[in-house]
């Protein structure tokens, strides 16, 4: 078995993350070679999901060319926060505008706010648009306020809205 491992956040309470596994012949015909993820708050609490899994509380869709809409619902936080980060990075790489949509979100983290961030630094690196549309929960909104990301993002109030900033 081959495995390389990067840690993608990590804290005295808890950590986040990705393993890349070969599978040896002897595993079941239906796992194939790909990503890990796994995501402990403490040795009794671990969530493992192999790529290719669907993530319930995440949609993702492309309206236009180089465009990627990700929309959340449900609680995001550091059990989701692997996931994101890769998810996040290659809609960055291969899109020209990327739309994190948090109107059904019912709750985020510090680990979400930080992936918002760092994928906002990518968009800005690569030349691409980053916009979140907001219309959330007030406890979403109160985050992101408190961590000060409403006046670092672009923002928008509306898909149509934030899919306009592809033109600008």
């Amino acid at each position: 078995m081959k495995e390389s491992l990067s840690w993608l956040s990590r804290s005295t309470r808890s950590a986040a993350l990705v393993c890349e596994v070969e599978l040896t012949a002897s595993r079941p015909p239906s796992v194939a070679l790909g990503r890990v993820f796994l995501s402990a708050h403490s040795a009794a609490d671990t969530l493992i999901r192999i790529e290719g899994e669907p993530m319930d509380d995440v949609t993702v869709s492309q309206p236009g060319e180089s465009i990627t809409v990700i929309a959340l619902h449900g609680e995001h936080d550091l059990a989701t926060a692997s996931e994101m980060c890769v998810l996040l990075d290659d809609a960055i790489s291969g899109s020209n505008l990327v739309v994190v949509d948090v109107t059904s979100a019912q709750l985020i983290d510090s680990s979400f706010l930080h992936n918002l961030v760092k994928a906002h630094r990518g968009a800005q690196t690569r030349g691409s648009r980053f916009v979140l549309q907001m219309g959330t929960a007030p406890i979403v909104r109160r985050a992101l306020e408190v961590s000060g990301l409403l006046e670092e993002l672009e923002c928008a109030s509306s898909r149509d809205e934030a899919l306009a900033k592809a033109d600008l």
